[in-house]
């Protein structure tokens, strides 16, 4: 088992964990890109699963890249609506119980 160098942080939030998986593919891509050619916008429309032939791996690995990347943006996407509605929520919160607080320093049981 190896430990990682003390310079390597774990990320803190998910958001952070997307930007290093981001990363990570965006550097797999660059490298794979160097060893082959990329498949036209035509060519990777024109393949249906329903076809009865098997993809070949460009067309398998870019049909697989874009379903990928559809699901780190959604995903991001779900965590940026996450975060706002957990906010929202918090401050409500802060709100009423700061109501509750004042209602009973006053008096107002």
């Amino acid at each position: 088992m190896t430990v990682a160098p003390c310079f390597l942080k774990f990320p803190k939030t998910q958001a952070q964990y997307f930007e290093i998986q981001r990363f990570i593919n965006k550097f797999a891509d660059n490298h794979r890109n160097k060893k082959r050619n990329s498949m036209s916008e035509q060519e990777l429309n024109s393949y249906r699963f329903l076809s009865g032939q098997d993809p070949t791996d460009e067309m398998l690995y870019a049909i697989m890249s874009e379903a990928r990347d559809a699901a780190i943006k959604k995903a991001e996407e779900a965590q940026q609506k996450f975060e706002a509605d957990y906010e929202r929520q918090y401050e409500q919160a802060l709100r009423i119980w700061g109501s509750r607080i004042d209602s009973m320093r006053n008096g107002n049981y």
